[in-house]
């Protein structure tokens, strides 16, 4: 049972992973510029290897592969449910803080009201829980952390 669960839990890393070339190839091809299109870009950019401009499969390959090795904690090749995890938190944390840093156009350690314009603004003032006008990337994990604050 437990070996399900782990290669549940591998197959979404991968997918996520997966996901993210996807919609780099897919927004480079429709040139779009959008978040997608944008991020895509970076992924590609990243994984390439060779310089190309292109992801082959070998980079790709190389890219999960150093993914398993650096949630594989003890080194023994396989992946526990407490290594699943961490990974998950890992890649949680730096989405938050890539999609911080994207927000914070004034680079001010803190998201203003203008820098979220165009984004909910119940997504700010719930984010905003002291109510100074500023959403800190720790306001802004734990607004979307549904099991309270997230450690660091």
């Amino acid at each position: 049972m437990n070996r399900i669960r782990i290669a549940i839990l591998a197959t979404g890393i991968l997918a996520t992973a997966g996901l993210g070339v996807a919609f780099a190839a897919n927004g480079m091809k429709e040139g779009r510029a959008d978040a997608h299109g944008a991020r895509g870009t970076e992924w590609i950019q990243r994984l390439d290897g060779n310089g190309d401009g292109l992801l082959q499969k070998s980079e790709f390959q190389a890219f999960l592969d150093t993914q398993f090795e650096a949630a594989d904690a003890d080194k023994d090749g396989a992946l526990s449910q407490e290594e699943m995890r961490g990974q998950f938190a890992a890649m949680r944390d730096q989405h938050f803080e890539e999609r911080f840093a994207a927000l914070d156009v004034d680079k001010s350690g803190g998201l203003t009201a203008e820098e979220m314009k165009g984004r909910s603004p119940r997504m700010f003032e719930r984010a905003d829980t002291d109510k100074d006008g500023i959403v800190t990337l720790d306001e802004l994990r734990n607004a979307f952390t549904r099991r309270g604050p997230v450690a660091q």
